[in-house]
């Protein structure tokens, strides 16, 4: 008799334990794609003029602790070649001169003045210092249709950069 029970006992628990498993395995293959999903997100930011990088350093900050997941890439390159990736959809946000401001009805724009300030070069371990401390009148854009929601909270950041004078 104590062998059917412990018998039973054995059964019983191999059927939970199937039910267990087979309910994991649904919520696994359900879940699958949504890690993934989270850390594909990326921010493509290209620069014409690399010497306002160290006046956006807060605005990459502020971004990085409001959009952890969100990978922020930096890409230099001529206004033309921005203007071009960003209608192609390889360049989420390019920052320009405004006196290359293209008149296109898909890109938005805002206008910043930034500083030039110095950049730090790793290759050969010194600071590339800007000859002139003018001010740089520099244009953002992003394609108005863009489907990443985080663009607009980049640029918002953008506006409320502080105007050094």
């Amino acid at each position: 008799m104590k062998e059917l029970l412990l018998v039973c006992a054995v059964g019983a628990v191999l059927a939970f334990g199937f039910f267990v498993v087979k309910r994991l395995d649904a919520y696994l293959e359900k879940n699958r794609g949504k890690e993934e999903e989270a850390t594909v997100s990326r921010l493509f930011v290209a620069f014409e003029n690399p010497m306002i990088l160290e006046a956006l350093v807060p605005v990459f900050e502020r971004f990085s602790k409001e959009y952890p997941s969100c990978e922020i890439r930096l890409l230099c390159g001529s206004a033309q070649e921005i203007n071009d990736k960003i209608n192609e959809n390889k360049v989420d946000l390019g920052l320009v001169q405004e006196e290359h401001i293209f008149d296109e009805e898909s890109v938005s724009y805002l206008r910043l003045s930034l500083e030039k300030e110095a950049l730090f070069c790793d290759n050969v371990g010194l600071p590339i210092q800007p000859l002139s401390e003018a001010r740089v009148s520099t244009v953002v854009m992003w394609k108005r249709e863009s489907k990443k929601n985080y663009i607009q909270s980049f640029v918002d950041l953008l506006s409320g950069l502080p105007v050094k004078e």
